[in-house]
Order: structure tokens, then C-alpha cells, then sequence
């Protein structure tokens, strides 16, 4: 009878134990899935990651590209301004130069009314004393000689005031010519200074567009990085995870060892 309680005994012990066995197994294969996907799901994390700081690089590249392009862009905006400011101080000796020439041409044309004034009053004279007056001169003569010489003067005062007048009118002409020329000079003057300054606005305006530019890649550069910190503090969470279930399961064998090792004893 005590056999056969000892056998009975025998038998439900090792039926609690070996379901006791399947339960740790189950237990032991359920951690390792566990494990398994949570080894999967960081590298997926650790790929992202990757991605992302691919990206990153590669704005970084971007930026310091845009930053020497506007490096390049300043220095040529300082050369525009030094060239507009060579063609300001140009226009300026330029138009002092055309005041000059048209305060030379209106004494110039002040002369000549002067002189063609004068000529014009010798003239009336003349045609109203006719004759007269060069036979006055001659019988005021005392001379042959002297009467020669007034002939020659009367004759000498109309060909000086010719020759005064076309020397007015010649310089006057001479003087407006050089005003024109000035002019235009300043003209094309005004139109290079326009021309640069159109460049400097559009200069402006391409740096600022780059400057904006650098401001949104500077912008996805910290969200870039923002990621990065939460994809390794989930790959971080994740190896946490796959540590303590590794550790578990390492428990859970080496308890299963020791109680088969206690049954086989």
C-alpha cells in the first residue's frame, strides 16, 4: 500500500513539473518574440536615424554653401558700391564742368551781342552820314600820307569788327559744342550709374533671398536634430527593453535548469 502511495506520488510530482517545464517554455518563446521584435523595431529606428542624419548632413552642406555664395554675393555688392560711388563723384566733376562751360558760353554770347551791338550802331552811323564821313576825314587830312593811313583805318575798323564778331560767334559756337559734349558725357555717365545701381538692388535682393534660404535650412537643421534626439532616445527606450527581456529569459533558463536538475537528482 506504501508503494503504491509512493509511486502516486511519484507520478503527480513529475506531472506538476513537467507543467511547470511547458509553462517556463512558453513563458521563455514569448520573451523572445518579444525580443525579436523589439530588435527589429530598433533597427528600424537605427535606419531612420541613419536618414535623418543623412539630411542633416546634408543641409549642414547646403548651408555653408549658401553662407560662402553670400560671402561671394557681399563682395561683389562692395565693388557695385564702390563703382557707383566712382561714377557719383565722376557726375558731380562732370556737371561742375557744364556749369562752367555755360557760364563761359553766356559771357561768350554776352560779348558777341555786345560786339554786334557796337557794329550795328558803326553801321547806322555810317549809313546815316553817308559819304560824308569818310570825306570829312580826308579833308581833315593834312597829308596824302595821312589821308592813306584814315582810309586805311576806316577800312580797318570794319574789318575788325567783322573779324570780332566771327571770333564771338566762333567761340561761342566752340563753347556750346563743349557743353554738348559734357553733357553727354554725363549722360552716359548716369546711365552706367543707373545700370549699377540696378545691379545693387537686384544684388540686394538675391542676398536676401539666400539669407532666407539659410534661415530655412537653419530651421530644418534643428528639426533634423530634434528627431535625431527622439530616435535615439527611442533606440536607447528599445535596448533597454530588449536588455531586461534578454535578462528574463536568462533567469527563467537558468530556474528551469536548476529544477530539472533537481528532478534528475
Amino acid at each position: 500500500m506504501l508503494s503504491v502511495l509512493l509511486v502516486s506520488s511519484a507520478g503527480s510530482a513529475g506531472t506538476l513539473s513537467a507543467s511547470a517545464q511547458e509553462l517556463t517554455n512558453d513563458s521563455i518563446r514569448q520573451k523572445e518574440e518579444e525580443i525579436k521584435k523589439a530588435k527589429e523595431e530598433k533597427n528600424s529606428l537605427q535606419s531612420s536615424l541613419s536618414n535623418v542624419k543623412e539630411i542633416k548632413k546634408q543641409l549642414e552642406t547646403s548651408k555653408n554653401n549658401l553662407a560662402n555664395y553670400i560671402t561671394e554675393l557681399d563682395a561683389n555688392l562692395s565693388t557695385i558700391q564702390a563703382k557707383i560711388e566712382e561714377l557719383k563723384g565722376l557726375i558731380t566733376e562732370k556737371e561742375e564742368e557744364i556749369a562752367a562751360k555755360e557760364k563761359e558760353l553766356e559771357e561768350a554770347v554776352a560779348v558777341q551781342e555786345a560786339q554786334y551791338e557796337a557794329m550795328k550802331a558803326r553801321i547806322k552811323f555810317m549809313y546815316e552820314k553817308g559819304d560824308t564821313v569818310y570825306l570829312e576825314l580826308l579833308f581833315a587830312a593834312d597829308s596824302f600820307g595821312e589821308v592813306l593811313n584814315k582810309a586805311e583805318y576806316i577800312e580797318m575798323l570794319s574789318s575788325y569788327d567783322r573779324k570780332k564778331l566771327d571770333e564771338y560767334v566762333a567761340q561761342a559756337e566752340y563753347v556750346s559744342l563743349c557743353k554738348e559734349s559734357l553733357e553727354e558725357e554725363k549722360s552716359v555717365l548716369d546711365e552706367a550709374r543707373r545700370v549699377q545701381e540696378e545691379e545693387e538692388a537686384s544684388m540686394n535682393a538675391l542676398i536676401s533671398a539666400k539669407e532666407q534660404e539659410i534661415s530655412n535650412v537653419t530651421s530644418d537643421i534643428k528639426n533634423k536634430e530634434a528627431a535625431i534626439a527622439e530616435y535615439e532616445a527611442d533606440i536607447a527606450e528599445q535596448n533597454q527593453t530588449i536588455a531586461a527581456l534578454e535578462k528574463a529569459v536568462a533567469e527563467e533558463r537558468a530556474r528551469l535548469a536548476e529544477e530539472q536538475g533537481r528532478r534528475y537528482d
